[in-house]
């Protein structure tokens, strides 16, 4: 039932959008495979059983709101510039530089 929550969480962030969305099946193994999903899940026999924990998909992972969620390309682009922003921010390199070439607020 937490496994279908997720899944259903994860649908509903993204407008439903079913098209986009990985299906259920390789969503499901990908949550079992996740080293940041609950013990609660992940050591539940039957489902590893039926799932087998493998990664398909990319998760939100771990420091978001909700771990589970499926990652958009669209968000993977967008956490990559983030932290290669930063990453050129904290070296030193200026503002107006580190958003050219990390590509992060335009």
């Amino acid at each position: 039932m937490c496994l279908r929550y997720e899944f259903a969480a994860s649908l509903r962030h993204h407008e439903w959008d079913f098209l986009r969305h990985p299906e259920w099946r390789p969503y499901a193994c990908t949550v079992m495979a996740f080293e940041h999903t609950s013990d609660y899940i992940r050591r539940d026999r039957e489902l590893s059983k039926e799932f087998s924990p493998q990664k398909f998909v990319e998760l939100w992972g771990p420091g978001t709101t909700n771990p589970l969620h499926w990652c958009s390309p669209e968000k993977a682009a967008r956490d990559k510039a983030f932290w290669e922003f930063h990453r050129l921010r904290d070296e030193g390199v200026p503002m107006d530089d580190a958003r050219r070439i990390s590509g992060f607020y335009r």
